[in-house]
């Protein structure tokens, strides 16, 4: 090492002992009494509970890293926010991990150590006293975690008494493991742990030169720091004026200074990598330069410029393939950068030359990228530039590269083209969502023919930033996949757009607009095989033309028929085509179906049947098409011809001017056109009515197959929105002054209207439900700023939900029989789409600024959830509550790391990693194990007795009584509870093993052979036998040998009695009420409830006195008499089934003693005949 730079005098501070254990909290807060008023559950439904986040691979900056487990795969680690995924690269980037529990902020960097990976995390990098912190993790669980340096090595703001709950004075920006040390690297400081013991050892604080005195020291990426081989307990860290310092950790002191020769055109240090070569260094700057250094001669060896922004990541090839005309030397560097999303290839023989480009790795940074407000919370996906690369790295001793991006994607790259080439191919991919996503839908049953297809599989759009269309799994990550548009990304390698730059049109440019509506039905979708071979995609249907497999028109259409086509259509932003795609294939469709006036689309829909495709523009016009063809099949209204149009001109003069006016209108064909934009569209099941609601504030309903206008109800505002429900036929429709009406489409009539949070309604949450007066939809309600961003009925149409931005952005939940408010969920940020599972399990949800998807359980569905009519007040003072519990934890983000406002009043929201989420079996369980209070509180949400006091401050909702005594009152017992009882003998035949269990030949060589019965036993056993006891004789079966007092005693170590029912019946016998029995039948499991059933005893008197029936009888009584009183119908039906062979046997015994009897009576009769003729005649 060169001698004439000298050590520079640096603040150093080392510890060798172990780190100094935390002093006592002196602020701790007293325990909360019991007779404290209870804190609001806030940000917290009752109905919904969050279950986790899906769609996020790689949102943020921060690089990936790389786990070898020994020679057969490596894991791939990416942050995700708050919480880590690692990928398996043999599984083909399969997901293996989430790390739980997840860190209480961002992650601001990772690195992996032996088998663990280390993650450091931050609240705020400008804040000295947020929390931060470094977890370690392994196989997806926290195992350690770093202690912060001790106060003496941080020093106090304001010359106040320092923090006694100390943490890492400045956020990390990258983590180092090597050797025995583990190095975080901040902005002006390295802060040292032993790996062995994860004690402090040591705080390096880099000397500040003129331009640095006040602001960052260190260079701001995320790989200027590193090691290398043969340099023990060196570290070389990268600074913001281009100079690299050499550290020797275990001295704390620095070693030496390496200066670029042109540092003020080069600018900071942007990456440091080792080469495989011993002591040589490659250094990024800013500037697009890349230097290879000498280390030990203070030497530069190569100089390549990679262009401004293209050398943050640099990494070298291992295997010693890949260089020369052949590939069979070594010598291979990569580049990339932030700024592009292409990777350079380098061939480091013979003075260095670039021999290939990698382009279109990963989408180049848009120009609409923007980053995150600062008061924006922070979050699983943050929000910020799309595109760019954060890191490349060959993986070691293999032919693979590695990439990641901002635009939420991870590839792999393999180099194995013959003959050889020196651009890869790709390998693996796992991407998502490369912006916020602006649409969600959940495919119909028939996505996949199961009857619970309907929660697999969602449908998600992006927005602005993201002209994608993904298919997401629920149930298997690997599943998802993004629906192709064609060969995009090679049209963008051609025309230069692909590297974000030269003027070319860029990938986002040649992908079809941002996707604005969606639709989806999925009865005449062929799966995989629709459509077989190349098809051209978006074209014009209709047309003679001959396609690219040699068909015509006529012979697409057979194979359409034979084999299913598109059942996917979306509407697109400024765009006058809605554009068909295949389900089944992942693929964009065959057709471009144009709007009929050539405005843009506004609206689609797909009919039931999945045949038509119905369009709407912006400027009013309707259209439906064939999905099969492609051709266009009606207008709405239809187009007339000249004679038709002057025939109507004179009819409606000779009505006069006013004919338009009045509810008893009755309109002709070609009247009735939308006079502005068409913002909904739906068809009934039965393909008779077509409903559309537009922004002239109409809501019309249209004959499907002859295009004629049969009803219109005007509405005092412009509809934003129109959803149908085909179950209850139903129409609801959103305007701009918060209002969601709801239409009966079979009356037309107005059957339910809910405000929104500004507005005042014509239904009080307060009254009784009535129905809303039609008169009020001629009278204007005041414009509101809390429309309903968007809103959707659940799948049996007994709830309305509707999300609002304003005042604070939160979800209402509407019940809609009796029109009240039941349940506010308040988000952290603006929810901008809503989608329920067609099963109920599920909500979807998509929130403004957010690249993943929030997946919430609806427990209602698996459980009773207490509902009461909420007041505006009420909702008005939580949803404030919310906000400034939201408000106070940004501003405070972590000024103690265990201090703050508590976790339960913030607005719950689904993470990445599904911690505090709870799942469809969680949901279903959590009620029958712990009950509504015990439940809540077991998954961590609020303490116990802040939930039982919430819930007991609840008005539960009164018990099902019967309305009228003429009606017939169902039970509330689940229905396969009741179904169980009356197929239970086909259950048990369904269960009962094929052939019964065979004894085994010979027994085990471990296992004793038993003495064989009529043999004489050994001597040396004889002898010891006869002074033992005489043992008990051996019993077959220790079940058969079970009789019944084994029972009882069994029964009653369990705690339960053999004759459960018995009291009851006794009960019933002296009250007549035969509720108790069927309650306790009800709770019963249908094995259980038949056990109990057929334990009655026909002989037992269950009633008191010498005449009481027996338990049977009294049984049967009492089942009679329930369905006497109309009550529990099913429950009865499904007890009385059950006992088929019973009913059986005594119908056939009526049979015969009836048969019997009139046998006997003939006999009688003749014989009284017989005699009395003798008599007469004698």
């Amino acid at each position: 090492m060169p001698s004439a730079v000298t050590e520079a005098a640096a603040l150093t501070t080392r510890h060798d002992a172990e780190p100094v254990s935390k002093r006592p909290r002196t602020d701790a807060p007293v325990e909360k009494q019991r007779d404290a008023p209870p804190v609001p559950s806030i940000g917290r439904s009752k109905i919904f509970a969050p279950y986790r986040t899906i769609g996020l691979v790689s949102p943020t900056s921060v690089p990936f890293t790389t786990l070898p487990l020994g020679k057969k795969t490596f894991q791939i680690t990416t942050s995700v926010g708050r919480a880590l995924q690692t990928y398996d690269l043999r599984r083909g980037l399969n997901l293996v991990f989430v790390t739980r529990p997840q860190t209480p902020e961002p992650i601001t960097a990772t690195t992996a150590w032996k088998d663990s990976v280390l993650a450091a995390w931050s609240a705020d990098s400008r804040d000295p006293h947020a929390a931060r912190g470094i977890w370690v993790f392994k196989r997806g669980k926290k195992t350690a975690e770093l202690p912060p340096p001790p106060p003496s090595d941080t020093p106090a703001s304001g010359g106040g008494i320092e923090d006694s709950n100390s943490t890492l004075p400045e956020a990390v920006t990258e983590l180092l493991a090597f050797g025995a040390w583990i190095v975080a690297a901040s902005a002006t400081r390295l802060d040292v742990w032993r790996a062995a013991t994860l004690a402090h050892h040591a705080t390096l604080r880099p000397p500040r030169t003129g331009a640095d005195r006040l602001g960052r020291v260190l260079s701001p990426g995320c790989c200027c720091a590193t090691n290398m081989p043969t340099f023990l307990n060196k570290v070389f860290v990268g600074r913001r004026d281009g100079a690299v310092e050499i550290w020797n950790v275990a001295t704390a002191r620095l070693v030496y200074t390496l200066r670029p020769a042109e540092s003020p055109a080069w600018g900071g240090v942007a990456a440091l990598v080792p080469s495989p070569a011993l002591s040589l260094l490659a250094v990024g700057y800013d500037g697009g330069a890349v230097v290879v250094v000498d280390v030990r001669a203070d030497r530069t060896l190569l100089r390549f410029d990679a262009g401004r922004g293209g050398a943050s990541c640099i990494s070298f090839r291992t295997d010693g393939l890949g260089a020369g005309p052949d590939g069979r030397a070594a010598g291979v560097m990569a580049t990339a950068g932030a700024s592009s999303g292409d990777v350079a290839l380098w061939d480091l023989n013979g003075g260095g030359r670039k021999m290939g480009v990698l382009r279109g790795a990963h989408n180049p940074p848009s120009s609409s990228s923007s980053s995150s407000s600062p008061a924006s919370p922070p979050s699983d996906s943050t929000t910020g530039p799309d595109g760019g690369i954060s890191k490349i790295e060959f993986l070691p001793g293999q032919p693979v590269l590695v990439s990641s991006s901002r635009d939420n994607s991870l590839k792999t790259w393999i180099f194995d083209t013959v003959p050889f080439s020196p651009v890869p191919r790709a390998l693996h991919a796992r991407a998502g969502h490369a912006g916020p996503v602006s649409a969600l839908l959940f495919p119909p049953p028939e996505s996949d023919g199961a009857p619970d297809g309907g929660a697999k599989w969602i449908l998600s759009a992006g927005g602005s930033r993201d002209r994608s269309l993904w298919a997401w799994s629920l149930r298997r990550d690997g599943q998802s996949a993004e629906l192709s548009q064609g060969p995009v990304r090679r049209k963008a390698r051609k025309m230069g757009g692909a590297t974000g730059g030269g003027g070319a049109p860029g990938l986002d440019e040649l992908k079809a607009p941002t996707i604005t509506c969606l639709a989806c039905s999925l009865n005449r979708d062929g799966g995989i095989g629709a459509m077989p071979g190349k098809q051209a995609i978006w074209g014009k249907g209709g047309g003679g033309k001959k396609g690219k497999g040699g068909r015509d028109a006529q012979s697409a259409t057979e194979i359409a028929n034979a084999t299913g086509w598109e059942s996917v259509v979306t509407g697109h932003e400024g765009d006058r085509f809605a554009r068909t795609w295949f389900w089944g294939r992942k693929r964009a469709g065959r057709w471009a179906l144009e709007t009929g006036d050539g405005a843009d689309v506004s609206s689609v829909s797909v009919t039931a049947c999945g045949t038509f495709a119905v369009v709407g523009s912006a400027g009013g016009a309707i259209d439906v098409f064939n999905l099969q063809s492609g051709l266009h099949r009606q207008r709405y209204p239809p187009r007339l011809t000249p004679k038709q149009a002057q025939r109507l001109r004179a009819h409606l003069a000779s009505k006069g001017e006013n004919l338009l006016e009045g509810e008893a209108q009755k309109f002709e064909r070609g009247m009735g056109r939308h006079s502005k934009a068409v913002n909904g569209l739906a068809v009934d099941p039965l393909n008779r009515t077509l409903m559309s609601g537009g922004a002239d504030g109409k809501l019309k309903f249209w004959n499907f197959g002859s295009g004629v206008l049969e009803h219109e109800i005007s509405l005092p505002t412009p509809i934003a929105a129109l959803r149908y429900h085909a179950s209850a036929d139903l129409v609801a429709v959103s305007g701009d002054d918060g209002f969601v009406r709801v239409f009966d489409a079979t009356t037309k009539k107005l059957v339910r209207e809910f405000k929104g949070p500004s507005s005042t309604s014509s239904l009080s949450p307060n009254k009784p439900p009535t129905a809303p007066s039609q008169t009020s939809l001629k009278q204007p309600h005041p414009p509101s700023s809390a429309a309903p961003t968007d809103f959707i009925f659940s799948p049996t149409a007994h709830q309305l939900l509707a999300a609002y931005a304003q005042p604070v952005p939160h979800l209402r939940v509407w019940d809609v029989p009796s029109a009240r408010l039941v349940d506010v969920l308040p988000f952290v940020r603006r929810c901008n789409a809503l989608a329920f599972a067609a099963t109920g399990e599920y909500l979807a949800t998509a929130h403004e600024g957010e690249r993943g998807i929030g997946i919430w359980t609806n427990t209602a569905l698996f459980a009773h959830v207490p509902l009461r009519a909420l007041k505006e007040a009420e909702v008005d003072a939580s949803l404030r509550r919310a906000a400034r519990a939201a408000e106070g934890e940004r501003k405070n983000a972590g000024r103690k790391k265990n201090a703050g406002t508590p976790p339960t009043a913030l607005p719950q929201a689904p993470t990445a990693s599904g911690e505090g989420g709870m799942g469809a079996v969680a949901a279903a369980l959590a009620e029958a194990k712990d009950g509504p209070a015990e439940a809540t509180a077991a998954e961590g949400r609020q303490d116990a007795w802040e939930d039982a006091e919430a819930v007991a401050d609840e008005v539960p909702t009164p018990q099902l009584n019967q309305l009228d005594d003429a009606l017939t009152t169902l039970s509330l017992i689940p229905r396969p509870r009741w179904l169980g009882l009356v197929q239970l003998d086909a259950l048990r035949a369904r269960n009962r093993p094929a052939q019964p269990p065979k004894k085994p030949e010979k027994a085990p060589f471990f296992l004793p052979a038993l003495e064989q019965p009529g043999q004489p036993a050994p001597a040396a056993s004889a002898s010891a036998s006869a002074s033992a006891p005489a043992p008990a004789p051996l019993r077959s079966s220790r079940i058969s040998s079970l009789d019944a007092g084994a029972l009882a005693a069994a029964a009653a170590a369990r705690g339960a009695a053999p004759d459960a029912l018995a009291p009851l019946l006794r009960g019933f016998a002296g009250s007549g009420d035969p509720g108790p029995l069927c309650g306790r039948l009800a709770g019963l499991a249908p094995a259980a409830a038949d056990l109990a059933i057929r334990g009655l005893d026909p002989a037992a008197a269950a009633a008191a006195g010498p005449g009481g029936a027996s338990e049977l009888v009294l049984f049967v009584d009492a089942l009679t008499e329930r369905l006497r009183r109309r009550r529990d119908y099913e429950l009865v039906r499904g007890c009385m089934a059950g006992r088929r062979t019973l009913r059986v046997a005594l119908g056939e015994w009526r049979e015969v003693q009836k048969g019997e009897a009139e046998r006997l009576g003939r006999l009688v009769g003749f014989c009284g005949g017989v005699l009395g003729w003798i008599r007469g005649a004698v």
